[in-house]
């Protein structure tokens, strides 16, 4: 804020006849209190800085010296608040979902999320995961690409329900070049397969991701995802991927690999009953969800459990409230290296 300026009368301006009165506090505060109480309070400032100022002007300063600083302070403009001058460090956006596509396929596309890359088969970004290992951070950009198709196969119209696409991913390391902040540090053409109808479920983003760390620096991630299964069902699941460090590569997080999916929960909004008429041919409406949880098992990866709520069909026309028993347990199986169901506890 810029301070404001006093104007005292120069040596060479016209004089009264008779000097200024000499500076009495009295007077001065008498003047202050009766200006801030029907006054503006600009002026009162102005003439406050003036009759301070004749406290030590000459004697033959004169009180037009007064009006003169008052009339400046009121043209003076409203006082701006001073600007913070800690600036915020800009997030550094990661990777487009067109860079891991090349990064994994090796196949320059045209910026998007979604490109052919061979023989009919179609790769797309699916999800975006940035965390922390070693003191650094990196990217790990999660696609997947339909199977490829030969001949009449590329004329089917619809895929088989069964039909699955292939993970990939690719990782990046944050580097210190402002021009390229990102910097590939590997990829895999295939972590496993999911899906339907050649499609991969869709990430779920009313709901947050999960994860765990590993005592050896690995991590389990948890991806809330949806797909449409058949007759107006929608099945919830939470999609597993596995990464696992080796102390063969030091400073390095680790491949990735999808460990399967854990149920969690259904609804049916899109072909239930919603009155009397509908009854007589649509079961009625229910829908669920299950909350994930980690449990540590030593050094081994941990079980997962999940605690499902809200309401399922139990028979004809009949709908079940869950509750606390209704919980499932997982645990990760080093033969097939995804998550199995257990028996509930």
């Amino acid at each position: 804020m810029q301070p404001i300026k006093t104007s005292i009368t120069s040596a060479n301006a016209p004089r009264r006849p008779t000097p200024a009165p000499r500076f009495r506090p009295a007077l001065a505060l008498g003047l202050l209190i009766a200006t801030l109480a029907g006054c503006n309070a600009a002026l009162a400032l102005g003439l406050l800085i003036a009759t301070l100022a004749g406290c030590n002007a000459a004697p033959d300063a004169t009180a037009q010296s007064a009006s003169t600083a008052a009339s400046q302070a009121v043209a003076q403009p409203d006082a701006k608040p001073m600007h913070d001058t800690q600036h915020t460090v800009p997030a550094i956006a990661p990777p487009s979902p067109g860079a891991v596509l090349d990064a994994i396929y090796d196949a320059r596309g045209d910026g998007s999320d979604s490109y052919e890359v061979a023989n009919g088969s179609v790769a797309t970004f699916w999800y975006g995961y940035e965390f922390d290992f070693g003191g650094k951070r990196y990217y790990s950009g999660f696609a997947y690409a339909t199977p490829e198709k030969y001949g009449k196969e590329r004329d089917e119209e619809l895929p088989a329900p069964d039909a699955l696409v292939t993970l990939s991913q690719a990782t990046f390391e944050r580097s210190g070049d402002a021009a390229q902040p990102w910097t590939l540090l590997g990829s895999q053409p295939s972590l496993g397969e999911f899906g339907r109808y050649e499609r991969a479920p869709t990430v779920d983003k009313a709901r947050e991701i999960a994860r765990f760390v590993t005592d050896g620096g690995g991590e389990v991630l948890a991806v809330p995802s949806s797909q449409s299964i058949n007759e107006g069902i929608s099945a919830h699941y939470y999609d597993l991927f596995v990464r696992t460090h080796s102390d063969e590569l030091p400073g390095n997080p680790g491949p990735w690999r999808y460990a399967g999916n854990v149920d969690a929960g259904s609804d049916n909004a899109d072909g239930c009953a919603t009155d009397a008429v509908d009854a007589k041919t649509l079961p009625p409406c229910v829908s669920s969800k299950g909350a994930i949880a980690f449990q540590a098992a030593g050094g081994a990866l941990p079980q997962i459990a999940v605690a499902m709520s809200g309401t399922e069909i139990s028979g004809p026309g009949q709908v079940r409230t869950l509750d606390s028993g209704d919980r499932a347990l997982y645990r990760y199986d080093d033969k097939t290296q995804a998550y199995r169901s257990t028996a509930a506890r």
